[in-house]
C-alpha cells in the first residue's frame, strides 16, 4: 500500500509537471528536443511540490490548529485532497506562465551576463528580435547609429524594404503580423500598409516607382525573400504615400 501511495504521489507530481513545462514551452515558444523537455518536466515538477510544500509550511506556522497533516495523497484513507490538486494546478499554470515571461525577457541571459561576458545580446534569432524591437518602436536595440539618425527615425518608427528571390520586384511596408514559431524557412511576415515597387533593368539596386498595395497589406514568406532592409519610416516613400494629405489653408 505505501509503495502504491508514493507512486501515486510521484503520478500527481509528475502530471503537474507536465502542464508547467508544456505551458513553458508553449508561450515562451522554445523549441526543444526529447533530452531537454525531461530536464524541463524534471525541474518544474520538483518545483511545484517544492512550492506547495513551502506554502503548506507557512500555512502551519500561521494556523497551527488548523491541520495535523498535510500530506500530498492521503492514499491510507483513500482519499485524495481536493486542496492539493487545486493548489498543485494553479501554482504549475503560475509557475509555467512565469517562467515562460523570464525567458521572453532574457533574465537567464541577463543574468549570466553579470558573471561573465557572453558577447550576447538576445538569446532569440536576429529576425524575431528585431521585428519585435520595431514593433514596439525600441530603435535603441537594433539601430547602433549615432542619435542624430536615432531621434528623428524614432518618432515615425521603421519599415521593412523586401526584396523577392528571382524576381525584379520588391515590397515596402510595416512589419504588422511576423511568425515567430517554427524554422526559419517557414517564417512569414505581413507588410501593412505596404507598397510594391519594381527594380530598374539597367541598374537592380535602384527602385522604380512605389505603388500602393490594393488592400491592408502583403504576405511574404522568407523562403522567397532575398534581403530585408530596415528604413526609417520618415524616408520611406511608401510611408508618405499612406500619410494624409494635407489640410487645405484657410482663406
Amino acid at each position: 500500500m505505501d509503495k502504491l501511495g508514493e507512486s501515486f504521489k510521484a503520478i500527481v507530481a509528475v502530471f503537474h509537471g507536465i502542464i508547467s513545462t508544456w505551458l513553458f514551452i508553449d508561450f515562451s515558444e522554445k523549441k526543444v528536443d526529447e533530452f531537454h523537455f525531461v530536464i524541463l518536466l524534471v525541474f518544474f515538477t520538483v518545483t511545484n511540490v517544492l512550492i506547495w510544500n513551502a506554502l503548506l509550511r507557512v500555512k502551519r506556522v500561521v494556523r497551527p490548529g488548523a491541520m495535523t497533516t498535510t500530506p500530498l495523497v492521503d492514499f491510507q484513507s483513500g482519499t485524495y485532497r481536493l486542496v492539493d490538486g487545486i493548489g498543485l494546478t494553479l501554482i504549475a499554470v503560475a509557475v509555467g506562465l512565469f517562467s515562460a515571461y523570464l525567458d521572453r525577457k532574457d533574465v537567464v541571459l541577463w543574468l549570466g551576463s553579470t558573471v561573465a561576458n557572453w558577447d550576447r545580446t538576445s538569446s532569440d534569432p536576429p529576425f524575431e528580435t528585431t521585428m519585435l524591437d520595431i514593433t514596439e518602436n525600441r530603435p535603441a536595440n537594433v539601430d547602433k547609429r549615432s542619435r542624430r539618425f536615432v531621434d528623428p527615425a524614432r518618432a515615425e518608427g521603421a519599415y521593412l524594404r523586401v526584396y523577392v528571390k528571382d524576381a525584379k520586384l520588391g515590397y515596402e511596408g510595416y512589419p504588422g503580423r511576423t511568425s515567430t514559431k517554427g524554422e526559419i524557412k517557414d517564417r512569414e511576415v505581413v507588410l501593412t500598409p505596404a507598397c510594391r515597387f519594381a527594380l530598374s533593368e539597367p541598374d537592380g539596386t535602384k527602385i522604380g516607382a512605389m505603388q500602393q498595395i490594393e488592400g491592408p497589406g502583403v504576405f511574404l514568406r522568407l523562403a522567397d525573400v532575398a534581403a530585408i532592409e530596415i528604413i526609417d519610416a520618415y524616408q520611406s516613400t511608401c510611408a508618405k504615400l499612406y500619410r494624409p494629405p494635407p489640410a487645405p489653408a484657410k482663406p
